[in-house]
């Protein structure tokens, strides 16, 4: 599959400031199925990378436009464009693994556009084996808290370190059990090959 080798235009942004300042935001298909109402979703791949099947709208408020489409300045000032970069729009870039999406979302996070830029994690790749319940490690936030009753105070920081993980923009899953107590990201869980019992399923 591609993913935009040679499709990638020398880029600078809308303020004409080279790319290479701030980087934009990444989303994971969770949050971004989560908040989909506040989002247009742009698939930035080029036409003869999409079949007919997928041409069908593969998630809400979706829109194909492509990368170097979305980036030109004719666009931007047509009236689709400018509906499109309205002041707080917020937009979620994709491509088949995420890196077009990121050199897109951060054209526009370093431009003069008055928009909420991100790209998705892993790209349609990703999303897809998602969709096909197939894991797919992160480093989304898992904490599991046990023995509540005798340790109030434990249970406190616990809980403040889900909201401080939330607030960095972190799908947070609490799981309260009974025998131990442990924390840990996505990521350390399969270094570390961290399981739960059956019926808890994180992720």
């Amino acid at each position: 599959m591609c993913d935009g080798s040679g499709l990638t235009p020398s880029l600078s942004s809308g303020s004409g400031k080279a790319i290479g300042g701030a980087s934009s935001p990444s989303i994971t298909r969770r949050q971004l199925l989560r908040f989909i109402d506040d989002f247009t979703v742009i698939d930035i791949r080029e036409d003869a990378e999409r079949k007919d099947d997928e041409e069908k709208e593969y998630i809400k408020n979706i829109q194909f436009i492509p990368m170097g489409k979305v980036l030109s300045g004719a666009f931007q000032r047509t009236d689709d464009g400018k509906q499109l970069l309205k002041d707080g729009a917020k937009l979620c870039f994709v491509c088949p693994r995420g890196g077009r999406a990121k050199v897109t979302a951060d054209w526009f996070y370093n431009s003069s556009f008055n928009v909420q830029p991100y790209y998705l994690k892993g790209g349609l790749t990703e999303f897809r084996e998602q969709e096909k319940g197939k894991v797919v490690i992160d480093d989304d936030f898992l904490m599991i808290l046990t023995k509540l009753e005798d340790d109030p105070e434990k249970v406190g920081v616990g809980l403040q370190l889900c909201v401080a993980a939330a607030n960095k923009g972190k799908t947070v899953t609490l799981v309260l059990m009974h025998d131990a107590t442990r924390l840990a990201t996505k990521s350390y869980a399969k270094d570390n090959k961290l399981v739960c019992p059956e019926p808890l399923k994180p992720w």
